[in-house]
């Protein structure tokens, strides 16, 4: 063969390739007509998986509004107030038993609109991707003591008023306001745990983690990323509704902390016919309140069962609270039978045959949490 036509063997295609979803094969380079066929089969499905969990957020933005207006919320500016606390009869994705919430879609396609906030409220107004607007109440400007937010809808260039308002831009024609009055390795919160949180790997705009938080009390932000940790990003809103920086600040007394539990200490999802056992360190390390609630793997709403409140905390409705033991710890229960001698207040009803998965939720959360000098002890198995 002449020397002007041997190539590197490095970038050349081989005959056959055996790669993860089949056998490619090709004629000097050339793919077979079979070949071409697989290879344009699966960029068709890997592009619509893209669509897909790129997509799935707006949905579910929309799902909401559209359960809105099936309960006669049909005028995007009604404000929906909850006059109980949820239960397990509502499918909502990882509502809480603990704060009352109301909630609302706003629409801005007529121009700007004011958002009138209470005192001594926590909330967060997203754009209905889901992406992040601005806090209101304890975690945003007007630090709990109320006050009026100015949403500026996409495209808008008219004047703003220099001060009364907090004012904040959408870059969607609709905005969620959402407000209660008062094991994947880059998840993990604790060395060696099952606790984890997406939001830590990329923050609440998934691209950059959190700051940190240096002793002299100032921000010490990350280097932007620029990239996106879509991994993360597909994993929250699958079982979550609604972001905000205040879900993942490590400001001690400032929004809530939120851990997931998916996988019991030996690694295995948890079997809702099974006993299980969680000990929580004394000083638990919310200012305000704690609580476990159970979620159920197919709906990831509340766990229905005849418990209607799967939740276990510090509050005493709508259950019991939780009793400490005299060393101060905590130690809350979960399985289809209340164990014998464990207070009612530590327990939550699983059923057999339903998967679950649990988020411990702390709210004002204290300083030893972020310092981890407190640490969460792992699910058990009760055997």
């Amino acid at each position: 063969m002449p020397e002007w036509n041997i190539l590197p063997q490095s970038i050349i295609t081989p005959d056959v390739a055996e790669i993860g979803f089949g056998k490619l094969t090709f004629n000097d380079g050339a793919p077979t007509p079979e070949t071409a066929k697989t290879v344009s089969d699966f960029l068709i499905f890997t592009n619509g998986l893209n669509v897909y969990n790129n997509s799935f957020r707006g949905a579910s933005a929309y799902a909401l509004q559209k359960g809105f207006r099936s309960i006669g919320a049909n005028d995007n500016n009604t404000i929906i107030i909850f006059s109980e606390l949820m239960d397990a009869k509502s499918l909502f994705l990882t509502a809480n038993a603990d704060t009352v919430y109301y909630l609302a879609v706003f629409d801005l396609t007529k121009g700007p609109m004011v958002i009138e906030q209470p005192p001594k409220s926590v909330g967060t107004i997203n754009d209905m991707w889901f992406s992040w607007i601005i806090d209101i109440g304890f975690p945003g400007p007007d630090r709990g003591e109320g006050g009026k937010y100015l949403i500026v809808p996409p495209g808008s260039d008219g004047p703003l008023p220099d001060s009364g308002f907090h004012v904040a831009r959408s870059k969607t024609n609709r905005v969620l306001n959402w407000r209660f009055a008062k094991m994947h390795p880059d998840w993990f919160y604790y060395e060696n745990s099952m606790w984890g949180n997406m939001l830590w790997e990329g923050g609440y705009n998934f691209e950059t983690p959190p700051p940190m938080i240096t002793k002299e009390g100032y921000f010490k932000p990350f280097p932007p990323t620029g990239a996106r940790t879509l991994d993360s990003r597909t994993a929250f809103y699958y079982a979550y509704t609604l972001d905000s920086p205040g879900m993942i600040m490590r400001v001690p007394r400032v929004g809530s902390q939120y851990l997931m539990g998916f996988l019991d200490a030996d690694m295995n999802p948890f079997d809702g016919g099974k006993t299980y056992k969680c000990t929580l360190p004394k000083d638990i390390p919310a200012e305000a309140f704690w609580s476990f609630t159970v979620y159920d793997n197919q709906s990831r709403s509340m766990l229905d069962t005849p418990q209607r409140y799967p939740r276990a905390g510090s509050q005493r409705y709508p259950t019991p609270a939780a009793v400490a033991s005299a060393d101060g710890s905590t130690t809350i229960y979960f399985g289809p039978e209340q164990p014998q001698g464990v207070e009612r207040g530590n327990w939550i009803q699983t059923m057999p045959g339903k998967g679950w998965f649990t988020i411990l939720r702390l709210y004002s959360p204290l300083e030893s949490f972020f310092t981890k000098e407190w640490r969460a002890g792992e699910i058990e198995l009760v055997k």
